[in-house]
């Protein structure tokens, strides 16, 4: 019996271990999701480990192909980018950019390989008349009119070389549509082989009948033969075939050209009638002319199309490996990020030895100097906005009259921008001359940029002038101004926050992202690294990124101690960052603790009167009470929102916290443990001279301490996890609560499920030490009520 009982006993504490288990398997989760980055949630099936866990990650990267420009828009926040969207952007032939998949690294140190290793070729330069030969023989082939008009941009390139190949790769193999995709090329060509093939079965019959080949020349009857032999149809269909297979697979066709290329050699061997004339005959007869080059036009043409492409891609990418004359030993690169005082000193010496005017300097330095440097390119802004105020303040505007006139100068502002970033270089010149000289007279600025620019840009410039454009229509409303034309004049202000912040924003991109370089080869400068979009530029001494467009990327980080539980934690960071959680957590606790308190006390008094005070009806009222614990709360939503605003009360506390100040179950729960305390002590209580209320606060509740706590644990943990009464009745960020905010993370593009779990478990622990703390009273408060 007792080994039986011992068994019983064990498998008892497995079931209550497995329950807790159980029970426990969605917090330990969702703290696990937290931890992970945002694709690996999405990995299924799910795994408990994280990469965040690791000291070495190992990252997806390649060569980014798409165009180059100084400004890194994907690194500005809508703000920055309107204002400089439109700013003077130089190319960068010598930058070659690296874009990371999946989640960027926010710190640690890079390791980043171009190639496989081994040593990489490149050159300084090309020779421009081999370079121009190429060209010209890739320009002269036949392409098919679908692929026709991007080899025609390339034609835009020849002079220089470099650029010409970029483009060429580009459009080849590395642009979003390129030219050698695998089912886009495949589709096609199977389409001109068909094609072909459907036109020699209508005009075969008509070419045999061609006078031309009724003698009995020993080349006509070869022609004859060959035609009626049916020769095409085999080598079309057998192309056509074994191009079939390359439409499966990854990536593009590069790796499968030399395959390929054979395979169009084969049917241009057995089936170009005047290829085959020509070996076997050494020429052509003229009388045969018209039958070989129809055939060539109609039927062969269509293939070779395709056929030259795969040649052209060949002989530019000879072209391109046989100029490569210099070798990287070692094409390894080690970075890593500068200290948070590194780039505030790199920052501040950049400002002071730049152009910038020694205003917008000072303001730049005081920015850096408070340390927000993460948000230096908005508080830069904003502060230009706010000399702007100040200037048209100073000359006698109102507080109305100032916010209107910046309104509309911002409005003339930006369009201004849009006709600027479509001017050449001199014309840039000018426009910034006509700012300077008649600003303060719109329509006569307005006449000017008309005359100057009208012809050419007619779209850029019908905006701004006229007698409907915008400097007309803006400037019709400062006639009511004490001093229009000085309000006009600050349009120049305006113009010169606008350029200063496009050079701003330029040097705090070259030093704020610039990393520290611990190794890397000699010819690199400088790199950048964008952790808001996991981009890497590569700064190359006076040699164009073309040399290494075509390699692979090897990249790893390395990370310390302290960046790995950094990375553990960043969601956390992130999602506290995401939305305003301390003015919710002020909220929450305020509400919660309001409503717990206002609970208990209301519950207090109710409950003494139905447990001890005696009067007509008190177990009536009681049940009418207990009764509403009936009613879904779905049900009162309605007429509790319609009170509220007729109080007008919405958007503040008083809506939520008034509605749930008194709750039937905590009543209920209090008094059903007031009913086991002796009525002889209340009896008692009264002979010696005590109140009630005396009674009440001085021995019913200590003697009910432990249910007073859960009915309070119960009513903060149901305010602190309230969500849709709240979101009914706020809709200022200000006022809303914890649960409220954990929308911040869902929306139509999909949910950020890593930041989701994090603010759900920062949101959610302060109720789990709450109740570690008091689940002792809690447990004790369950059992005194009497409740099973």
């Amino acid at each position: 019996m007792k080994i039986k009982g011992t068994i019983v006993e064990i498998i008892l504490y497995i079931v209550a271990f497995a329950g807790a288990a159980i029970m426990l398997m969605p917090f330990i989760w969702m703290v696990v999701t937290s931890l992970k980055l945002p694709e690996e949630v999405q990995i299924f099936p799910p795994t408990w480990g994280t990469v965040n866990a690791l000291p070495v990650r190992e990252i997806k990267a390649s060569i980014d192909h798409s165009s180059y420009s100084s400004v890194n828009y994907s690194a500005l926040s809508l703000q920055q980018f309107l204002n400089v969207s439109q700013a003077n952007t130089s190319s960068a032939s010598n930058v070659l950019t690296v874009n990371f998949a999946g989640t960027p690294p926010l710190r640690g140190t890079i390791y980043l390989t171009l190639g496989n290793g081994e040593p990489v070729k490149y050159a300084t330069g090309v020779n421009f008349q081999s370079a121009e030969d190429v060209i010209n023989i890739v320009d002269s082939r036949i392409y098919p009119s679908n692929y026709q008009n991007q080899i025609n941009e390339l034609k835009t390139l020849s002079a220089n070389p470099e650029e010409y190949m970029k483009a060429f790769f580009n459009i080849f193999r590395y642009g979003s549509k390129p030219i050698f995709s695998r089912i886009d090329f495949i589709d096609n060509a199977e389409k001109a082989i068909n094609s072909a093939t459907s036109t020699a079965k209508i005009f075969m019959p008509a070419l045999l009948r061609n006078p031309s080949l009724a003698s009995s020349g020993t080349e006509q009857q070869f022609v004859k033969d060959f035609l009626s032999s049916g020769e095409f149809f085999k080598q079309s269909h057998a192309l056509a075939l074994a191009l079939l297979p390359y439409r499966k697979g990854t990536g593009t066709l590069a790796s499968d050209l030399p395959a390929i290329k054979k395979l169009f050699a084969n049917f241009f061997g057995n089936a170009d009638l005047k290829q085959i004339l020509i070996q076997k005959f050494g020429q052509i007869d003229p009388a045969l002319d018209n039958v070989v080059n129809f055939y060539e036009q109609r039927m062969i043409n269509p293939i070779a199309g395709y056929y030259n492409l795969i040649k052209s891609y060949d002989d530019i990418v000879d072209f391109y490996q046989n100029s490569m004359n210099l070798t990287v030993e070692d094409p390894e690169m080690i970075f890593t990020f500068f200290t948070k005082k590194e780039q505030i000193q790199r920052l501040e010496s950049a400002i002071k030895n730049s152009t910038l005017p020694s205003t917008y300097a000072n303001i730049a330095l005081n920015i850096v100097r408070s340390g927000n440097i993460s948000h230096f390119i908005d508080g830069f802004i904003n502060s230009t906005n706010d000399m702007l105020k100040s200037d048209l303040a100073s000359i006698g505007l109102n507080k109305d009259q100032v916010d209107s006139a910046f309104r509309g100068i911002s409005s003339v502002i930006t369009n201004m921008k849009i006709l600027y970033g479509v001017l050449n270089t001199s014309e840039k010149a000018e426009l910034d001359k006509m700012i300077e000289k008649y600003s303060g007279n719109w329509n006569e600025l307005s006449q000017k940029i008309s005359e100057a620019f009208g012809m050419e840009h007619p779209n850029s410039t019908g905006v701004l002038t006229g007698s409907s454009g915008q400097l007309a229509y803006i400037s019709s409303g400062f006639s009511s101004y004490k001093n229009p034309s000085a309000v006009e004049k600050m349009l120049e202000v305006a113009w010169l926050n606008y350029r200063v912040v496009a050079q701003i924003t330029d040097i705090y991109n070259n030093t704020y992202y610039t990393m520290k370089i611990i190794k890397a080869p000699s010819i690199v400068s400088s790199i950048q690294y964008f952790s808001s979009n996991g981009s890497v530029k590569i700064f190359l001494k006076n040699i164009n990124s073309v040399w290494f467009t075509t390699l692979p990327v090897k990249v790893s980080v390395h990370f310390t101690l302290p960046e790995i539980f950094a990375n553990l934690f960043e969601a956390y960071v992130q999602a506290w960052n995401a939305a305003p959680f301390a003015r919710y957590y002020l909220n929450t606790i305020f509400v919660a603790v309001v409503t717990t308190f206002l609970n208990i006390v209301f519950g207090v008094m109710a409950a003494f009167a139905f447990s001890k005070l005696h009067f007509a009806g008190r177990n009536f009222f009681f049940m009418l009470f207990i009764a509403t614990m009936m009613i879904p709360g779905e049900v009162l939503l309605v007429p509790n929102f319609i009170t509220i605003v007729h109080f007008g009360w919405l958007n503040t506390y008083y809506a939520l916290i008034i509605p749930w100040a008194v709750s039937a179950f905590t009543i209920f729960l209090i008094r059903q443990n007031f009913m086991t305390i002796p009525d002889e002590l209340f009896d008692a209580a009264k002979i010696d001279g005590a109140s009630r209320w005396r009674f009440l606060w001085t021995i019913m509740v200590p003697l009910s301490r432990p249910v007073i706590i859960t009915g309070a644990l119960l009513n903060f943990v149901g305010s602190w996890n309230a969500f849709l009464w709240v979101l009914i009745v706020t809709n200022e960020p200000s006022m809303r609560t914890l649960p409220v905010g954990l929308q911040n993370f869902s929306s139509n593009a999909g949910t950020i499920y890593n930041q989701l779990m994090a603010a759900s478990t920062f949101t959610m622990l302060p109720i789990v030490i709450l109740f570690l703390f008091a689940q002792r009273y809690f447990i004790e408060g369950i059992a005194r009520t009497g409740i099973k």
